[in-house]
């Protein structure tokens, strides 16, 4: 199925959608069309094997940001040691969980 085919298929959702909505959704497909069909398979299996490229998306998103705050963190731990980062980090969790 060529990529053109795929968008006029999806034209009439990616219209009901909002621009930011539309944005990911329309990096999501072109991130999906870029992968080989074994890359397909790994997002796919994190996803739960639900067979929409979509929730391999999210998938992806979310691992992405987990390293992205993982790596952030570490930075932190080099910058306060001992007690000092460990109050900041319970501060600033503290702070996100009021934000929800």
């Amino acid at each position: 199925m060529s990529n053109e085919h795929v968008h006029r298929m999806f034209q009439p959702l990616l219209n009901t959608l909002t621009p930011a909505q539309r944005t990911d959704a329309e990096l999501g497909m072109a991130w999906w069309n870029g992968l080989d069909e074994d890359e397909r398979a790994e997002w796919m299996e994190r996803a739960g094997n639900t067979g929409v490229a979509a929730d391999a998306w999210k998938a992806y998103k979310n691992d992405r940001d987990n390293q992205a705050e993982a790596a952030y963190e570490r930075s932190l731990g080099e910058c306060f040691r001992g007690g000092e980062y460990a109050a900041w980090l319970a501060a600033e969790q503290a702070e996100a969980r009021k934000l929800k």
